[in-house]
């Protein structure tokens, strides 16, 4: 009894100590409850705004907000419009809707009784027991939904443009009592909510490639899932290993229903989001697909031994909010448009009206190579141990491999040198040291290389990770140069083993938001010193993370405009090369390797698409995820064909058990000699593909009944992609099994 009384204590001073601090600067709280005063102009049923395409509404009984598309002539609510009509079942009672479909707004907050997260929803806690109030603003109408009960409001704004409906919720508007205080909020989870099995209908999820989901009835659940929007807060610990197929880079999706859909845009507050999809459940009557926001952060903790709680972690939130606006923006589809494929077109055209998505100059490639360099292993000296690097690839071997596939192949050429800094692939100091291991190359070496390069136009790359390091070094320090959690101290992260799923005993940090500029600048100065015309920013493409030593970077905000402005000043000087980008990264760069052409194929996805590709194919050079490393290397050259991306081949030069017995292990299907003249036909086969799409954008693409794909350039080059075990027919064309098929003209 001594023992859990003594956990309790430790644990609740450990809350004591997150709650009080935050980082220099970065205490934000929310407005006190008891301190508001709600205004409330009690706006009436009927039409609160119109404008060219849209007709604003208020629904008074239901307190919800109501759209009706001219163009489509179709009516949407924050609560789905059949659901508002009066039912009654077979014996004459009154069906009364799931509490979740009636909730404009669902408000994640925090107890301490219970240590954890708690769920309100806007329909019981404040429509029903609490109060709405509403008041005519520029553009549409502001409601505040008072959870009265749990001393909690949260105002949300909903208004209309020429093109969208945009719903915005200001953190800094918020206010709880300190007690109950909020996490996050849910904006309209049932706006792009479906009837369960509805014919003709899908829910779109941009994870991996792209993803639609069928609204099947499953049973009375149905199935609950979350996917952050570019992937896990690094600065959160964990403590178990976690597997992820692949995540979410683009912060859109939506749903169709016949001949309407919705295509969602979060356009600010992106960093904190999470989808959150129902699907299938009898109790709710529809699926869905949904934004929630993170407001407040936390740190993981470790459950104490003896610790009287199911979870294995505990989240430790603390004091302070990020009050980064969360927008969500709504764009209106119909007839031909009412699709993934128009869905893409509402994005991309976002982004480019917002400079989000600038035109690359660079020619698209034929084949990309990432070349890795070293990793270091465990040697002995008289029973001593000791670190040493083990060279995978030095400079004189990455030019022989070059060489023979510019020998060898058609079309141009991108390598990435990858992992040649002076601690090879693994962590040491930020970017590797910026300098290359002299068991790797020398200056001489490199400039060869560099040499034959230009000579024979090949695009050439030095990768540097500058998100991660473990070891003071070349101007950053392990003691004040480090990301930071909300208790102020050094967030760190830790390295798994991948039989035992365990921690290994080593863990490494993150480099500080604010120094990330700089460790960039260092790195196009270590390329340039080696006469690399091209820096490669990997993890720095796809990965978010907070730091709570500053205000305007907790909770991830504000991650997407620092790597922006890092890509726009490299950029200056020296070619940039991203990895599986997130939007923000791949708007912006000069290539992207490592694209996602596929979905993580979760249990609730239908279908995968190239939703990814339709977006950014034409505006920049894409290559694949590593072929040779996938887990069927003739589909994934399928996959290149259906989306018009590249095929790329991660390589070395030597391989022992090293590698075998290494977190590196799955790069044993990486040894050039024994898979070089299977590369050279690959990627001769799809040059004759590549080599007639070039430059070109997707203007369609479509899964037929007979499971063949079509997708469609813009000039007028379309190919049938056949993934299944036996021929097909298209067009009084044969498409062979686990083929592909070109077709010239519309």
């Amino acid at each position: 009894m001594k023992r859990i009384i003594f956990v309790f204590v430790s644990l609740m001073l450990t809350v004591s100590l997150l709650a009080g601090c935050g980082g220099e600067g970065a205490v934000k709280s929310a407005k006190v409850y008891s301190d508001m005063q709600f205004r409330n102009e009690e706006v009436a049923d009927g039409i609160v705004l119109e404008n060219n395409r849209f007709i604003l509404h208020w629904n008074d009984t239901y307190k919800q907000v109501m759209l009706t598309d001219k163009q489509s002539g179709k009516l949407y609510s924050t609560m789905p419009s059949e659901a508002m009509q009066v039912r009654y079942d077979e014996t004459g009672m009154k069906i009364l809707n799931n509490p979740q479909i009636e909730s404009p707004v669902i408000v994640s907050y925090y107890t301490a009784e219970s240590m954890g997260d708690e769920t309100a929803y806007a329909s019981t806690d404040a429509i029903g027991e609490g109060a709405v109030y509403t008041e005519r603003i520029e553009g549409g109408i502001r409601v505040t939904y008072d959870f009265s009960n749990l001393e909690i409001s949260v105002p949300v704004e909903y208004t209309i443009a020429d093109d969208r409906f945009d719903i915005t919720v200001n953190p800094a508007e918020v206010s709880d009592n300190g007690d109950n205080f909020v996490t996050g909020v849910a904006i309209a989870p049932f706006i792009c909510g479906i009837k369960n099995d509805t014919e003709d209908s899908y829910l779109f999820l941009p994870d991996g490639s792209g993803a639609l989901i069928e609204p099947k009835t499953i049973d009375l659940i149905g199935k609950q899932n979350e996917f952050k929007v570019y992937g896990d807060d690094l600065t959160v610990s964990t403590f178990t290993l976690t597997n992820y197929e692949r995540q979410v880079c683009l912060p859109v999706f939506g749903s169709k229903s016949g001949n309407t859909a919705i295509a969602g845009i979060i356009t600010s507050g992106a960093e904190q989001a999470s989808f959150l999809t129902n699907v299938g459940s009898q109790n709710v009557g529809y699926s869905t697909i949904y934004p929630f926001f993170r407001i407040k952060g936390y740190a993981n903790v470790k459950q104490p031994p003896r610790y009287l709680s199911a979870n294995y972690e505990v989240k430790l939130y603390g004091k302070s909010i990020s009050d980064t606006l969360l927008r969500v923006s709504y764009y209106f589809l119909s007839g031909d448009k009412a699709n993934y494929n128009g869905m893409a077109e509402i994005y991309r055209g976002y982004l480019l009206e917002n400079n989000k998505l600038v035109k690359s100059d660079k020619n698209e490639t034929a084949v990309n190579l990432k070349i890795l360099g070293g990793v270091q292993k465990k040697a002995y000296t008289f029973g001593i141990p000791r670190t040493v690097l083990y060279s995978l690839t030095t400079v004189a071997q990455a030019q022989e491999m070059s060489e023979y596939f510019r020998e060898n192949t058609e079309g141009e050429i991108l390598v990435e040198l990858y992992g040649f800094g002076q601690s090879g692939m693994n962590t040491g100091k930020v970017g590797g040291g910026f300098k290359a291991a002299k068991k790797l190359g020398n200056k001489k070496q490199f400039s060869d290389f560099t040499e034959f390069c230009g000579t024979n136009k090949i695009s050439l790359f030095m990768n540097f990770d500058i998100v991660r390091f473990k070891q003071s070094g070349n101007g950053f320090s392990t003691g004040k140069d480090t990301a930071k959690s909300p208790n102020g101290q050094t967030a760190y992260l830790y390295t798994f083993d991948n039989v035992t799923r365990n921690t290994t005993g080593e863990r490494y940090m993150l480099l500080a938001r604010k120094a990330l500029a700089k460790a960039a600048q260092k790195a196009v100065n270590a390329a340039n010193a080696y006469g690399i015309p091209g820096v490669g920013f990997d993890l720095l493409s796809h990965t978010v993370y907070s730091d709570y030593a500053g205000a305007d970077t907790q909770v991830c905000a504000g991650m997407a405009d620092t790597v922006s402005e890092i890509f726009s000043k490299t950029k200056e000087t020296n070619e940039i090369l991203a990895h599986r980008a997130n939007d923000y990264a791949a708007g912006c760069a000069d290539y992207v390797i490592d694209t996602p052409l596929a979905s993580s194929e979760y249990h609730i996805e239908s279908v995968s698409v190239p939703f990814y590709s339709l977006v950014f194919r034409g505006y920049v050079p894409m290559g694949s995820e590593s072929v040779n490393l996938s887990e069927n290397w003739d589909k994934a050259i399928l996959r290149c064909a259906e989306s018009g991306a590249a095929p790329t081949f991660t390589l070395l030069y030597n391989s022992d058990e090293t590698i075998v017995v290494s977190e590196f292990s799955s790069l044993c299907g990486s040894s050039y000699k024994g898979i070089r003249e299977r590369i050279v036909k690959s990627v001769n086969d799809i040059h004759r593909l590549l080599a007639r799409i070039d430059g070109a954008q997707i203007t369609d693409h479509r899964i037929l009944e007979n499971k063949l794909r079509v997708t469609t350039f813009e000039n007028g080059v379309r190919v049938a992609v056949n993934y299944t075990d036996e021929a097909l027919t298209f067009e009084g064309n044969t498409v062979g099994k686990q083929s592909y098929l070109i077709l010239e003209g519309i």
